[in-house]
């Protein structure tokens, strides 16, 4: 576990600070590894191995449709350095290909709407470390790499297809929240919420508006401190009761006042109550789309 975390953590710095294309191609493909060991050795059930399955199809698909956008801008420009095609002068066809193909690509990893299945099956089947790892880091990373790739080096391209990102993660959002309040485990209606809230911080950050681009910021922000503080707090229940069904833990005030304190302070943060950092996020993210939208 530790020698996973680590590795995690290696790559993660890497991917965040890195300035060519491969280089931070292999470590977003390579963040996933660490989570896939933690789910195989740690997992609390056997059906953690169909979670491993829908991984290894999603980030495959994924690690092989980003390689092939990364190879494609490469036999065009020549080169793979952020801070030269940073500058280059892309005709507007090839930035609609580009930021179609880099937005399939990392939106498997966000993940967003239609392409989020596997994510509640990891949550589920992940240890504690391995659900506060993959809400608080693996997802802000896909955040990153979408700011950093096709809304940085293909912004014409990526407003071309605005309507149709905002289409799909507002979807997004209505179907996983239906989905959220269908569930009885704990860790699911977490995991559908972080579909959810990721897929607001992407229609701000497709706003083009520093309302909605500072939002969506806010919101990963904000989304992984609450998120991992949650996986915390239903670990601990976890840990003591073996159950993560709602139904195991009616009364619960009564027996852990504190926690249950806590617990609420967390998820009301997790929903965005005005005081705490996502509902700034949230606020910003709202008005950058209404603004681009007039």
């Amino acid at each position: 576990m530790l020698l996973s975390l680590l590795a995690l953590q290696y790559f993660v710095i890497i991917a965040f600070t890195v300035q060519d294309l491969f280089i931070f191609f292999f470590c977003f493909e390579a963040t996933m590894i660490p989570l896939i060991v933690m789910i195989l050795r740690c997992g609390p059930t056997l059906r953690r191995v169909g979670a491993v399955k829908y991984i290894f199809v999603y980030m495959g698909l994924s690690g092989l449709l980003l390689f092939c956008s990364i190879l494609y801008v490469y036999r065009f420009t020549g080169t793979s350095d952020l801070l030269i095609l940073s500058f280059f002068p892309f005709p507007r066809a090839f930035q609609v290909k580009c930021a179609i193909m880099f937005t399939i690509a990392i939106g498997l990893k966000i993940p967003l709407y239609p392409f989020h299945l596997w994510l509640p099956l990891a949550h589920v089947e992940a240890p504690t470390a391995g659900s506060v790892v993959l809400a608080a880091l693996l997802l802000k990373v896909g955040g990153y790499a979408f700011i950093k790739i096709p809304v940085t080096l293909f912004t014409w391209g990526v407003y071309q297809i605005q309507p149709f990102i905002i289409m799909c993660a507002f979807g997004g959002i209505i179907y996983v929240s239906l989905m959220a309040v269908m569930q009885l485990d704990l860790k699911k209606i977490i995991a559908y919420a972080s579909i959810s809230h990721m897929s607001l911080a992407i229609i701000g950050v497709c706003s083009f508006t520093i309302y909605g681009l500072s939002g969506g910021i806010i919101l990963m922000i904000s989304h992984g401190l609450t998120s991992a503080g949650l996986f915390i707090l239903i670990g601990v229940l976890y840990d003591r009761y073996h159950t993560r069904l709602i139904s195991d833990y009616g009364g619960l005030a009564q027996v852990m006042p504190l926690f249950s304190t806590l617990f609420f302070f967390f998820l009301w943060a997790n929903m965005g109550f005005p005081g705490t950092l996502g509902f700034g996020g949230e606020l910003g993210a709202l008005v950058g789309i209404i603004e681009t939208r007039q």
